[in-house]
């Protein structure tokens, strides 16, 4: 089958938030091999809703799959394109499951999740599960909801009219990062994070460009403990999904800091010991960055996968690493990516 699950331990103990949440029970990453068949990768400890899976060997691009979207229905990361964009995909990711997720034989031609003899990682979280359509109404507009209060993060899907209007996250604390993905037309991805993009501000996942800002209107409306909303600039009417995140004490954190240029000393503190780490600039542009203690095993951490393009992995780079360290991460150089001198980055980090 060909998965593997690894943890980056510290003294032989897998390194975890505190006691009332199990990191391990909330997101992993998990590797597997491609075999061009059938194949479940059963490795999880939890059923996952949102399943983000990359080709590290070719060019290929990002599958990103959710539970309330349902199986076999994939966007990417890397560009603009409409759910499915190719085809009624029935091959790629077919269900998920209690300890994580099956795979098509890419039959379909996707070709996102299966190539037979190459190499996979998978990033997967849990939300609620599966819920009903249109269990939410505290917004504006119904939306379907799957949240994880606990780990705060949360799926949401709904439909814009063309005017301004609010809908439910199903959190307990305003989103701190949201990306959001119109599903039914071609349309970049829209980031927002709390602190450095105004509500007449994004970034785009699919792009490298820094932070965007409309010269005239706001693209959002302020997040509060129970809705984020959306300005009629930013209302294309049709069908979107959201994936929302905000810190939780121990366990994630969507933070940002400032670049000194050096190889060491400028450490970014989460408060926890990482397995995951985003990172993008945003003061001008630079290629998004995803991290994991999976596929580096210990520091530096010098794998990446660049969420805005489809390109494989870059493995061993000696300029845009990071350690990771008991209370966070440090960049291990002065490159422009990750610690350029007095330039901008957000990150999300997950132990």
């Amino acid at each position: 089958m060909g998965f593997n699950k690894k943890f980056f331990t510290t003294g032989g103990i897998v390194a975890s938030a505190s006691a009332a949440l199990d990191p391990l029970q909330n997101f992993e990453t998990v590797t597997y091999t491609g075999n061009g068949s059938t194949q479940s990768i059963s490795s999880l400890d939890f059923q996952p809703d949102l399943v983000w899976i990359k080709n590290r060997d070719g060019i290929y691009f990002h599958g990103i799959f959710d539970s309330i979207r349902g199986a076999n229905k994939v966007i990417s990361s890397n560009n603009s394109d409409i759910e499915n964009q190719h085809g009624n995909w029935t091959q790629q990711l077919t269900s998920f499951d209690s300890n994580g997720f099956s795979l098509g034989d890419n039959s379909d031609s996707g070709n996102y999740v299966n190539v037979s003899g190459d190499d996979y990682v998978a990033w997967c979280w849990r939300a609620g599960g599966t819920v009903s359509a249109n269990n939410n109404t505290d917004g504006d507009i119904t939306s379907t909801v799957s949240a994880n209060q606990d780990a705060g993060f949360s799926i949401v899907k709904y439909t814009k009219s063309g005017t301004t209007g609010t809908i439910a996250h199903g959190l307990d604390s305003a989103p701190e990062m949201i990306l959001e993905k119109r599903t039914d037309g071609a349309a970049y991805w829209n980031v927002r994070v709390a602190g450095i993009t105004n509500n007449n501000q994004t970034i785009y996942l699919n792009q490298s460009s820094g932070v965007g800002t409309h010269p005239s209107l706001n693209l959002w409306t302020t997040p509060t403990d129970s809705v984020f909303g959306y300005n009629s600039a930013n209302a294309t009417a049709g069908d979107y999904i959201a994936y929302c995140f905000h810190s939780v004490d121990g366990y994630q954190k969507v933070g940002s800091y400032t670049g000194d240029g050096t190889s060491s000393g400028n450490s970014i503190v989460t408060g926890f010991r990482p397995r995951f780490v985003l990172i993008k600039r945003t003061d001008s542009a630079g290629d998004w960055r995803i991290f994991d203690s999976v596929r580096n095993l210990s520091n530096p951490i010098n794998n990446f996968l660049r969420p805005n393009e489809s390109a494989a992995e870059t493995t061993n780079s000696s300029t845009a690493s990071i350690d990771f360290l008991s209370n966070g991460f440090e960049p291990n150089s002065g490159s422009a990516s990750v610690n350029a001198l007095d330039a901008n980055y957000i990150y999300l980090a997950i132990a």
